[in-house]
């Protein structure tokens, strides 16, 4: 590849941190790690999660709408493990970096987040996303009896409703 092309790549894979939303910066160990290997890859996940996020992330149920992350500054920086919200939680991993930030109507700093770069997004694909589809797979063996009842006793209404509010709550994944 071409000196431009290999720019693109490292741009795409590792740039877009920002704690500003204006500044971006790259991730510094899977820079140095691509251009020591002379491969793009995934370096970030083994060495950039913390294990105290992936257990938190365990017992909770998916509820970010990665479409929409806004947040306020309080949330935004939040320190206590035990109640932390998602995004704050998944900012502080390093999961996801400001977009940008702006004063809303009573004049108070908020952020729009996003994932930074595609080394994260796949990391969260391929790894922290599996924790909560295990839940929801968890759920619905749970639940199977109830749907094996309603299916033998020909409750359609029920069952209906029943898959739609669960693939509604797959939707939110």
């Amino acid at each position: 590849m071409d000196y431009n092309e290999a720019l693109d790549e490292f741009n795409r894979w590792y740039d877009g941190y920002s704690f500003d939303g204006k500044k971006k910066v790259f991730n510094p160990f899977s820079t140095l790690s691509a251009l020591k290997n002379n491969e793009f890859s995934h370096y970030w996940f083994s060495t950039g999660t913390p294990h105290f996020l992936v257990n938190i992330l365990k017992n909770r149920t998916m509820d970010i709408d990665f479409e929409n992350m806004v947040i306020d500054e309080k949330d935004l920086n939040d320190i206590d493990p035990a109640n932390i919200g998602s995004l704050p939680l998944l900012f502080q991993g390093g999961y996801l970096t400001i977009d940008k930030k702006f004063k809303n109507k009573m004049y108070g700093t908020e952020y729009i987040l996003k994932i930074p770069n595609f080394e994260v997004e796949q990391a969260y694909e391929d790894n922290l996303k599996d924790l909560y589809v295990e839940e929801f797979k968890d759920k619905y063996i749970d639940i199977r009896e109830s749907l094996r009842k309603d299916i033998n006793n020909g409750n359609c209404n029920k069952l209906a409703n029943r898959l739609q509010d669960d693939i509604n709550k797959i939707r939110h994944i």
